[in-house]
């Protein structure tokens, strides 16, 4: 007799992860990082915001609703994740326990696929022999056929590998290890452009032939101009506080060069020397689109009757002097005229150094 055992592993089979399988460490790591990501973005927005605050330095504050609206579903998908990930792990530790009592409810003693044979011998002893012998063969075959459609155990496990790729967690540690660090933590140092030409004196020539001229002895009246025009005092003169980015536009437009021209305004920056004439220097500001990844510098110059060499270069001053435009060829360049050291002092940095534009 022949006993064939068919056990049928259906479309709906699922094996457990095994120990060795990095599936879970990789889910964990994952789970982590993204946790980290969302944290930090919340941290950002709530303790790190504001002018010359670390988000600050990163991006302009349009996009502060967006960090936090980010680091929030960040961190919910975070946790439905890492939930889901805990019910799959009891869910293969549940199957791991069955399979393991199903393996010793089908233990028989003896290996499938093989053949037993017993033979049973009868003798039957009566009172005459017939001379015969009576012999029964069993043969016991159990077989693991797998159902129609259904894929082997190899086919399953080829599946279901997972790799395990630590290089990818070395990249996304890189923004948290900054974090960590505090960085960035400091706003960019303005150079200095190219000046050439803008030290001459700052008094027009048709204006110093008009006063000469007004007089019947030239050089007498020449005399009374010179001390006419020496140590123009505009600290005399109501200074008109103004926007850095309005002031620095006026040049492109001839209505705002109009007004703006010849005021005395009060202009805020950070300071650098011309490294090559030290009667000019430039008062900087940052301009920003959305982030300081694509900040760049705008200068408005600096011309002095006097050395500058005492102010120190990136120090936040306030320059008290007279608009005026020098031109070339056909375009305007802004220009900040002072008599001196006495009309650029030394005061408190701006909370951001940024301009969002």
């Amino acid at each position: 007799m022949s006993h064939s055992h068919d056990h049928s592993h259906g479309p709906g089979h699922s094996h457990h992860h095994g120990d060795d399988d990095p599936y879970y460490l990789d889910q964990i790591c994952q789970v982590a990082v993204a946790s980290a990501f969302g944290g930090i973005c919340l941290v950002l927005y709530f303790f790190r915001s504001g002018d010359g605050q670390m988000l600050d330095l990163v991006l302009s504050k349009r996009f502060y609703p967006y960090v936090l609206a980010g680091g929030a579903a960040i961190l919910l998908l975070s946790f439905i994740r890492a939930y889901c990930l805990w019910r799959q792990s009891r869910e293969d530790e549940a199957r791991a326990s069955h399979a393991h009592h199903d393996d010793l409810a089908h233990d028989h003693g003896h290996d499938h696929g093989h053949t037993h044979d017993h033979d049973h011998a009868h003798h039957h002893d009566h009172a005459h022999d017939h001379g015969h012998d009576h012999s029964h063969d069993h043969a016991h075959s159990h077989e693991h056929v797998p159902a129609s459609g259904s894929h082997t155990h190899a086919e399953h496990e080829a599946d279901h590998e997972h790799g395990w790729a630590p290089w990818r967690y070395v990249v996304l540690m890189v923004p948290i290890i900054l974090f960590a660090l505090g960085l960035p933590n400091k706003a960019p140092t303005a150079v200095v452009p190219n000046l050439a030409g803008l030290e001459e004196p700052p008094l027009e020539a048709p204006g110093v032939i008009t006063l000469t001229a007004l007089g019947t002895d030239p050089y007498s009246q020449l005399a009374l101009t010179g001390a006419f025009t020496h140590e123009r005092k505009e600290k005399d003169e109501h200074a008109m506080l103004v926007e850095y980015r309005k002031l620095f536009d006026s040049a492109q437009d001839a209505k705002t060069r109009e007004y703006f021209k010849n005021k005395v305004v009060l202009l805020k920056g950070q300071f650098r020397h011309l490294p090559d004439n030290p009667k000019v220097a430039i008062v900087a500001r940052f301009l920003r689109q959305c982030c300081s990844a694509d900040a760049v510098q705008i200068s408005i110059p600096v011309v002095s009757r006097r050395d500058l060499n005492s102010i120190p270069n990136d120090s936040w001053v306030h320059v008290r002097g007279r608009v005026d435009y020098a031109q070339r060829d056909s375009r305007f360049i802004l220009r900040i005229i002072v008599q001196g050291k006495d009309n650029i002092l030394a005061t408190t940095p701006d909370e951001s150094q940024y301009i969002d534009n």
